[in-house]
């Protein structure tokens, strides 16, 4: 055997190994799921159950700010121990002024015929979507578009700050009680985070109500978020089933999300299925390894209560993360750690990590979230270069660990961030490296081994595609009661587009991975773009 055969083969028995765990992943996660809704109930006696302010950060969310109020509206909990705040920021204002220069080549695209794909991968951010495909039919319908004629429409536009205001004092009047909360970031500068501590830092002001920190969860949820509607009711059973046993609520918890929200919405062509499958593979990452990624790390701290650990169970600790959507803390720990970190590009595994740190457990929530996944290759190149930053950024959280977690170990902390590294940067940059090898040893190989580079494909990238996809429907049922039907083919489609898929899922992590070296060493400035609607 020689030292090809020797790559190959190890790579095709720990593809072979992932596939495998990603399907047993998945079925214990549904089982999970489905244990955790099998008993929930609208009314409960007891003390009151915890308070839960929900945290909505907008920038350029017109099309969808109403939907959203409206699905949120619909959470069941009582009304007198929640409160949803819209967080808007300045910088929206300040940016539709520079997007302003945009409109002339705008016009020039739109009369010379460019395509709509075209026009929304260039101008999602001017105006919404809905909005450009408008003015695509109207200049194919013979209409004449000017470029004074664009300025009204956006000049004309509302801002999500102006339209926050009018939709939460409509919805509160709606409801009789107001638990709707708007609260504006004033400066033009800064990520979600800084609209989130802004949030904080000046808290009791926003919702005008006395809080019990340590019986008070802080969620944070995207605009396109939509968290089963008895989300809110599982956490509540979970953390007074906690307490019972262990005097507190837990620190924190996290919904996991499917990633399948606008999966009917793709055409049924090439960059469809791609769009797809992409879906269900994020859909797949999500189920098959992220919630029983976190019921191993908070079963793990749960059974050890934050006790010193000897060297070798520094080693075996299980690593876990947090992510920005879905993510509840009890404000007393939010508040211990410093709030949402800004130090980073990304907020949530910076957080996440900084709470592994502080031997808190995160435990998962057994009820899904359903959120969209992009819907051009642009836009979703963008989407996981936006991601990575999170990935590319460890050895910042451990640089900055020290002053966030109690009784600091540095060894601990910098296993955790080898730990992370070799989970999300190295895997994902490298993976779709790994696929194309795999396609073409079999030219390179003789006799039986031809096989084992497919079979590894086949068992990593096709066949849990292939399951996620007839599982669907019970997916739908279990993040938001949509119901959806599949079929044989279609499975088998999207699973052979997993392939295509996952052949061009590192050009996002490497885009990043480049941005951060020029930020390092050229003093370049980090590009981080926000998913357009």
């Amino acid at each position: 055997m020689n030292w090809f055969n020797y790559i190959i083969t190890i790579l095709s028995l720990y593809l072979n190994y992932r596939g495998i765990n990603y399907v047993i992943g998945v079925y214990k996660t549904l089982l999970f799921v489905k244990n955790g809704t099998s008993s929930l109930k609208t009314k409960e006696p007891g003390d009151p159950p915890p308070r839960i302010i929900i945290l909505l950060p907008l920038l350029r969310e017109q099309s969808v700010i109403k939907g959203l109020v409206n699905y949120f509206a619909r959470l069941e909990y009582p009304l007198n121990r929640l409160a949803i705040i819209l967080v808007t920021t300045e910088k929206e204002r300040s940016e539709k002024l520079k997007n302003s220069a945009n409109l002339k080549q705008l016009t020039h695209d739109l009369t010379s015929g460019t395509n709509e794909e075209k026009i929304l991968e260039r101008y999602l951010g001017i105006f919404p979507r809905t909005q450009l495909k408008r003015l695509v039919k109207q200049v194919n319908s013979g209409l004449v578009i000017d470029l004074s004629k664009l300025k009204h429409l956006y000049n004309q536009q509302k801002t999500t700050i102006e339209l926050a205001e009018r939709i939460i004092k409509r919805k509160n009047l709606q409801l009789g009680k107001k638990i709707f909360f708007h609260a504006h970031y004033p400066e033009t500068e800064g990520v979600m985070a800084h609209q989130l501590n802004y949030v904080m830092k000046n808290l009791k002001n926003i919702v005008n109500f006395n809080l019990n920190e340590d019986q008070t969860y802080i969620g944070v949820y995207n605009a396109d978020s939509k968290p089963n509607l008895k989300t809110l009711l599982s956490l509540k059973r979970e953390s007074e089933n906690y307490k019972v046993k262990q005097g507190l609520y837990p620190e924190v918890f996290q919904q996991i999300s499917a990633y399948t929200a606008n999966y009917q919405a793709y055409n049924k062509n090439f960059i469809g299925w791609l769009l797809k499958a992409s879906s269900i593979v994020q859909t797949r990452w999500a189920l098959g390894f992220e919630i029983p990624m976190l019921i191993k790390q908070s079963s793990f701290w749960i059974k050890n209560h934050g006790r010193k650990l000897k060297f070798w169970e520094k080693i075996i600790e299980p690593p876990a993360y947090c992510v920005g959507h879905g993510m509840y803390v009890r404000l007393d720990i939010l508040k211990m750690v410093g709030w949402y970190p800004t130090e980073t590009m990304n907020e949530d595994l910076p957080l996440g990590y900084y709470l592994v740190l502080n031997k808190i457990p995160i435990n998962p929530l057994p009820l899904l979230e359903s959120v969209e996944n992009p819907d051009s290759l642009s836009m979703l190149v963008a989407q996981k270069a936006s991601w990575f930053w999170g990935m590319v950024d460890y050895f910042d959280y451990l640089s900055y660990a020290s002053s966030k977690v109690k009784n600091y170990d540095h060894f601990r902390a910098t296993l955790m961030a080898l730990k992370g590294i070799k989970r999300d940067a190295l895997a994902w940059l490298f993976s779709s490296f790994g696929i194309l090898l795999l396609l073409i040893s079999p030219v390179l190989l003789d006799g039986w081994w031809k096989l084992l580079p497919l079979s590894a494909v086949l068992t990593y990238a096709v066949i849990p595609s292939f399951l996620i996809v007839v599982l669907l429907p019970q997916i739908f049922k279990l993040s938001f009661r949509k119901s959806i039907k599949t079929s044989f083919g279609e499975a088998i489609t999207v699973g052979l587009f997993s392939i295509v898929y996952l052949l061009i899922s590192s050009i996002g992590p490497w885009k990043t991975l480049l941005n951060k070296v020029a930020v390092s060493f050229f003093k370049a400035i980090p590009i981080k773009a926000k998913t357009e609607r």
